[in-house]
């Protein structure tokens, strides 16, 4: 089973889709699960200061009213005071840390760090610990937050996510067929898993010109 998520990190819903998604795969049975991130920057290249909230970026995203977002999320007190950040260099690291097969923990302790914690997780050496603590190679990591590296394959998640028709998020499909729209809680996405397991024990299977359904 592969699960594309098209996430942002300064998105509040992603952060709760995440905390759905690490405990519905502690609960799942089977764990022969992918899981592939997809970056979705809300306000592409944002500088540092340029929103003075959370509201803001999401207003701003959504082309909506900041005091509409604020009656959406009245009852998430963790956001009010939350400052935002430039998410372009984590989005970039995130790509590395899928290719050192550790995405899913790099995403979950960013997350978690930044909307429990507060912490700036724009700052460079904040994620050069981060990294290294998932034993990525600090000379790649480096190489990362000082170059453009892997902006391209930023940028190309989010245009191809436009392009399949995805304008909000967080987004999920599963097997790239079954999308999941915004925030999820756990039994939701077990039921969602069971559901794709019992699709592909149903797809048919040939033998020469006969096809038989199991």
């Amino acid at each position: 089973m592969t699960i594309e998520i098209w996430f942002d990190f300064m998105c509040p819903q992603s952060y709760l889709l995440q905390k759905s998604l690490v405990e519905a795969l502690k609960q799942y049975k089977d764990h022969n699960i992918d899981i592939l991130y997809r970056s979705y920057e809300m306000i592409p290249k944002m500088v540092a200061g340029e929103e003075t909230s959370l509201y803001e970026v999401i207003a701003k995203h959504l082309l909506i009213d900041k005091t509409e977002v604020e009656l959406f999320f009245k009852d998430f007190d963790m956001i009010k005071d939350q400052k935002p950040f430039p998410t372009s260099d984590i989005h970039r690291l995130s790509h590395l840390a899928k290719v050192n097969h550790v995405q899913h923990a790099f995403v979950t302790k960013i997350l978690m760090d930044y909307y429990e914690h507060q912490i700036d997780i724009s700052d460079h050496q904040y994620l050069l610990d981060t990294c290294l603590k998932l034993n990525i190679d600090q000379d790649k990591v480096l190489e990362v937050l000082h170059s453009d590296k892997y902006l391209t394959q930023v940028d190309s998640n989010r245009e191809n996510a436009i392009l399949k028709g995805i304008h909000r998020i967080p987004h999920m499909r599963i097997n790239g067929t079954q999308p999941m729209y915004g925030y999820q809680k756990v039994h939701q996405l077990i039921q969602a898993f069971t559901y794709a397991k019992q699709l592909e024990k149903r797809q048919d299977v040939c033998d020469d010109d006969t096809c038989e359904v199991i």
